[in-house]
């Protein structure tokens, strides 16, 4: 119960851990939720993440599926580097396979430029 409480807040938290187009940096507004979902994740140790990176349908498929890989890896290096276990953390980057939003408007875009945290007991 505890975890998928849990769960429910990473994925509230994905939402806002938004990317430029083209680019795996952080927007600035992200860092209070990336300190967030630090502490939470430090009550649960032995949890084992999964961070999915995801992009818009803009540039080619081979770049964005790249781009998704290298966006959940910029979280994953955040989280390592603010005492998260690397080695209960996984990648995957699904490029513009996954998307929540439209592609054909800007705003559905910028909700495909996300990375989501899938937590495991």
């Amino acid at each position: 119960k505890q975890i998928k409480a849990e769960q429910v807040k990473l994925n509230d938290f994905a939402n806002v851990i938004s990317f430029e187009t083209g680019n795996y940096n952080f927007k600035q507004e992200c860092y209070p939720i990336l300190i967030e979902i630090v502490e939470l994740l430090k009550k649960h140790p032995n949890a084992h993440l999964i961070i999915e990176g995801h992009t818009d349908s803009v540039g080619s498929f081979k770049a964005n599926k790249t781009l998704s890989k290298m966006r959940a890896n910029a979280v994953k290096n955040y989280l390592v580097a603010s005492g998260i276990s690397e080695s209960n953390i996984e990648t995957i980057g699904y490029g513009e396979l996954k998307p929540i939003g439209s592609n054909l408007t800007a705003e559905g875009r910028k909700s495909n430029r996300r990375v989501e945290i899938k937590m495991k007991d």
